[in-house]
């Protein structure tokens, strides 16, 4: 299914929307040629995924966060890692299976080498309620 979407996206001329397709841990499972561009902009991603050396799957969770990955091309990084770390949480706290858990446990221990930054919840699977306006 994901591929007829993003087929459909290219064939209609539209390859200024991108549209990338990812699993449930943030691996990069299918690009087109806009997202293709966009994961350039910090050079070639094949590259900086070498660099990074953490598998062979590109995850945009590591890329964002990573030094040699898009880190440098952001202003506002420590917001933006703070807020991806909340979200990586959440979206853990959503599954009950134990071996899902392991995976999302495994990918958050990736990211502190990166100084993500704060973020932490003291529970240590998901993030702290949004307030209430």
């Amino acid at each position: 299914m994901p591929a007829l979407v993003l087929d459909e996206i290219d064939s209609r001329h539209v390859h200024e929307h991108l549209a990338r397709v990812v699993d449930r841990l943030w691996n990069i499972v299918m690009r087109n040629r806009a997202a293709e561009r966009l994961f350039s902009l910090a050079g070639p991603l094949d590259e900086r995924w070498r660099e990074i050396g953490a598998g062979d799957q590109p995850n945009i969770a590591l890329l964002t966060l990573h030094p040699k990955g898009f880190k440098p091309l952001f202003a506002n990084f420590d917001a933006i890692a703070e807020s991806f770390v909340v979200r990586i949480k959440r979206d853990m706290a959503r599954y009950a299976s134990v071996e899902t858990r392991e995976e999302y446990r495994a990918l958050l221990s990736l990211l502190p080498k990166y100084d993500v930054g704060p973020g932490e919840d003291p529970r240590g699977f998901c993030c702290p309620p949004s307030p209430s306006i």
